[in-house]
């Protein structure tokens, strides 16, 4: 768990398209190795969050999960892991509230690795209104 929480800060920061959505396909190479995505909330709207990873042919077995940091890290929640976690089903972390300033952190790995993995991460952000 000690590298879990070393290695989040420094994640690959999410670019999303005009339209809040990002794609990446990549691959686990080792039980070792994360692959860590982050995405501040700039906007003053709460945001509603959508992470899937997986679940596409040949998409191999991985481990999906999320740590929110809130208030500069004062508050922190995760992380937090699917139901589907270790196999090559989607994993989907939906209808997440970001509020404005907060932070999403987005791990994939295999800690049962066998072969190299390869992954589809797609992840999407929308605006709340009331």
């Amino acid at each position: 768990m000690k590298a879990l929480y070393a290695s989040y800060k420094f994640g690959l920061t999410i670019t999303p398209n005009e339209y809040g959505g990002a794609i990446y396909d990549l691959f686990i190479q080792s039980a070792t190795d994360q692959d860590w995505f982050k995405w501040t909330n700039t906007t003053t709207n709460l945001k509603r969050i959508g992470v899937h990873v997986g679940g596409f042919s040949g998409n191999g077995p991985t481990r999906a999960g999320i740590i929110i940091n809130y208030y500069n890290g004062l508050t922190e929640l995760g992380p937090l892991y699917t139901g589907k976690a270790g196999t090559a089903e989607a994993q989907s972390f939906s209808n997440v509230l970001l509020p404005p300033g907060a932070t999403i952190y987005v791990v994939v790995d295999n800690p049962n690795f066998t072969a190299m993995t390869q992954y589809h991460l797609n992840f999407a952000h929308y605006n709340i209104s009331f």
